[in-house]
């Protein structure tokens, strides 16, 4: 059975797995720095870092943002080892079944074979693409600005609440301060 753990404080028990999963699922551009990533876990309480476990096993993770009018996923992913097995459907639709806010994740375009599995996962979850025009903000200075696009689910115009979106996401998710990039 699949549950999902809120960890607020990324102990040593967790943190082997927690950082070999979020490097192996993510390009360095994709992700923060991983003190940062613990640093938000415990002082944020817009973050929420949900450990996926199966039985006694943490087997991925799923780490969002609660905002007054949206939810944003950040980070989903499940253990290599135990993908196309279901766990990744069981999850989002387990976390979306405990939210009563629209959700708003990133994607990347659909390239490559991958990139359009992953879209179409969840799109045979409910959530709809939009192809507007979207750049992930560089998480540090060493790092680069991605060209994604954004998803949704459930009840929210991401075309019309594009500017809205963005600032939010900039700002609170990727800490930047006024128009760094262009909104």
């Amino acid at each position: 059975m699949i549950h999902l753990e809120i960890i607020k404080s990324i102990t040593d028990c967790y943190l082997g797995f927690v950082e070999r999963i979020y490097n192996e699922s993510f390009s360095p551009d994709e992700r923060r720095n991983y003190a940062e990533l613990a640093d938000l876990c415990e002082n944020n309480p817009r973050h929420t870092f949900n450990l996926i476990v199966k039985g006694e096993s943490p087997v991925g993770m799923l780490i969002s943002w609660r905002f007054s009018e949206f939810l944003f996923i950040e980070h989903f992913a499940v253990d290599h080892h135990l993908r196309g097995r279901g766990i990744g459907k069981e999850v989002i639709r387990l976390w979306l079944s405990q939210q009563f806010l629209p959700v708003v994740l990133e994607v990347e375009p659909p390239i490559r074979i991958l990139q359009q599995r992953r879209i179409a996962f969840y799109e045979q979850l409910g959530f709809r693409l939009w192809h507007v025009d979207y750049v992930q903000p560089p998480y540090s200075r060493e790092k680069h600005p991605v060209k994604l696009l954004l998803m949704s689910y459930g009840d929210i115009d991401v075309e019309r609440r594009l500017s809205e979106i963005k600032r939010v996401l900039h700002t609170e998710v990727y800490g930047l301060e006024g128009d760094v990039l262009p909104l």
